[in-house]
């Protein structure tokens, strides 16, 4: 399924991701735009309450952010198999950049393996990991399939946009700051230390990519609920 409508996020990352691009926009637009050399202009495509607060993958992500899959040198399904990453949002600015985003608000969800069984689609998936890990110059040895493949497969897939298929892609790492419930780090430098761990043990080597590569911080201390609020609106309970 390439469009996949999710629950009203009542906690952690589905939660503050959703109350950013509805209620924070502002201040989701101006965090990245500082750190990615963006235009601040984005429109989000993704996630949004009229449209079920859905997220999307495979082609269904390619079409949502205005490209053609047909019409790409290499179509997606030769380079990655069915059930791929789901986006925790999707943007694009005035500019026309694509906007990636991967978005985590403690530690833990860091952590990652790859559940693929297919041995076809396993094949596909370490190859595609290993022309990336070749483009970003990480020796051999280093494995993309655990403990954090879910960075390791955004990372593939911002190679498939912009190397490959040369679209002009950045790929966002929004950490939240301050979500207590979650026991969440408060400042940018505790994610920045988790960050430089896991890009230490998927070896890759500093400056590559940077630039379409980014950490971007956003405090969530003093936002409300408001996107659960709507949810008692709309079903009259909490």
């Amino acid at each position: 399924m390439n469009r996949v409508p999710q629950k009203i996020g009542r906690k952690g990352s589905l939660r503050w991701m959703q109350s950013a691009v509805e209620h924070h926009g502002r201040e989701l637009n101006e965090a990245i735009s500082t750190v990615a050399l963006t235009s601040s202009n984005i429109d989000w495509l993704s996630p949004l309450r009229s449209d079920g607060y859905a997220e999307y993958r495979d082609e269904g992500f390619l079409r949502l952010l205005g490209l053609d899959p047909a019409s790409l040198p290499l179509p997606l399904d030769r380079f990655w198999p069915a059930n791929g990453p789901q986006w925790d949002a999707l943007g694009r600015t005035d500019r026309g950049e694509l906007i990636l985003v991967e978005a985590k608000s403690h530690i833990l969800e860091l952590n990652s393996v790859c559940t693929a069984t297919n041995p076809k689609s396993l094949g596909l998936i370490k190859k595609s990991l290993d022309q990336t890990k070749a483009y970003l110059g990480v020796a051999e040895g280093f494995d993309w399939m655990r403990p954090f493949y879910q960075y390791a497969n955004r990372l593939a897939h911002l190679y498939y946009l912009s190397t490959i298929n040369k679209v002009h892609a950045v790929l966002i790492f929004l950490y939240f700051l301050n979500d207590v419930e979650q026991d969440g780090p408060m400042t940018g430098r505790e994610w920045e230390a988790a960050s430089s761990v896991v890009r230490m043990t998927l070896g890759l080597p500093k400056g590559r990519q940077q630039r379409r590569v980014v950490n971007v911080f956003l405090d969530v201390s003093g936002w409300g609920g408001e996107v659960a609020s709507k949810a008692v609106e709309a079903n009259g309970r909490p």
